[in-house]
């Protein structure tokens, strides 16, 4: 039992020098490859904000003003699933306090002190509340984003958001450029191969080093205020893959 295992040991300390010495001797490269894609899917917030004294009053209005810009979103076509709410907001608004300060007395301009009081801090005192509450927008079309901009505007958004562009089949087009680094690396290998007069035998190891695509990290779009400012255009979005590969190399 004891020699089979020692036998076990060593032919598999055997076969992992020969898988090490192998890949010593391959050809190591890399391949990268590049797929653009036009964005079709663009995200946005837009705020509301008011301050009241009343934090009531001013609910009211930052609600009117969330069912004006819904109103307009949802006649440019854009659906339900892609209007979210979010959570509103109250924050209060105190007054300013001064820091105490020491108060000194004199005589006759000479700099006697007769006496030195120290003055207390006023309690801040609420002022006003700030109400606030956002909506998200994601669109399917960025013909739909100029006449958002306008709307919300002047409906009175306190703040739109950059646009956040991707694109919805990220991952399909990741494979197309993933295989396309593995035709790279191996297109590299082959012409290293033939220059040396040898030719490029079974991959060895193959690694899939970097993931990068629109639907993970998006591009971010400049918003524009006017209404009258120069059309938008969604550009062209990259999606990256690249590989590491070691080839054998066989006589020709």
């Amino acid at each position: 039992m004891k020699l089979r295992h020692l036998i076990f040991l060593t032919s598999t300390l055997f076969t992992s020098q020969l898988v090490f010495a192998e890949q010593s001797q391959g050809i190591h490269v890399s391949g990268k490859a590049t797929v653009n894609a036009v964005p079709d899917t663009f995200s946005l917030r837009i705020s509301f904000a008011e301050r009241n004294a009343s934090a009531e009053k001013a609910k009211l209005v930052v609600d009117n003003k969330l069912k004006q810009v819904i109103k307009r979103i949802k006649k440019l076509g854009i659906q339900d699933n892609n209007i979210n709410t979010l959570q509103l907001t109250i924050r209060p608004i105190y007054s300013k306090v001064e820091p105490p300060v020491d108060v000194v007395y004199g005589k006759e301009g000479r700099h006697i002190i007769e006496k030195k009081l120290r003055t207390s801090p006023k309690v801040p005192k609420i002022i006003a509340y700030e109400v606030k509450r956002d909506v998200s927008v994601t669109l399917n079309q960025l013909a739909q984003y100029e006449p958002l901009l306008t709307s919300a505007s002047k409906i009175g958004a306190s703040h739109i958001s950059s646009v956040r562009s991707s694109v919805s089949n990220a991952d399909e087009l990741y494979q197309s450029a993933l295989m396309k680094a593995v035709a790279h690396a191996k297109s590299k290998a082959s012409q290293m191969a033939n220059q040396l007069g040898t030719s490029v035998g079974k991959v060895l190891q193959l690694e899939e080093i970097s993931y990068h695509a629109p639907g993970v990290q998006m591009k971010m779009m400049e918003s524009r205020m006017m209404a009258d400012s120069p059309a938008s255009y969604a550009g062209t979005n990259q999606i990256q893959a690249e590989v590491k590969a070691i080839f054998a190399i066989e006589s020709k």
